[in-house]
């Protein structure tokens, strides 16, 4: 796959973007995060949390976005892992 150079500065200015905002992120968005990032088993622990507390207010809405784009991609990896 090739990226164009407009493809390349959006990833690079989106990447930025979440990573400037990590640090608003809430504790429980951190936890939920580390666990999606720890394996196919964690993943499906903070699907189950994220269930739970999604639309609690626990999480902000750009937080549960997050963590919702954030699953699907690991999903996708870890399938693809075990392929």
């Amino acid at each position: 796959m090739k990226l164009t150079n407009k493809q390349l500065k959006q990833i690079i200015k989106k990447e930025l973007s979440n990573t400037l905002n990590e640090s608003m992120h809430s504790p429980a968005h951190g936890a939920l995060v580390q666990l999606i990032t720890s394996g196919p088993e964690g993943l499906n622990h903070a699907l189950y949390t994220f269930d739970q507390v999604k639309g609690t207010g626990l999480l902000q809405p750009f937080e549960e976005d997050h963590i919702q784009r954030l699953s699907d991609y690991a999903n996708a990896s870890y399938r693809h892992k075990f392929l």
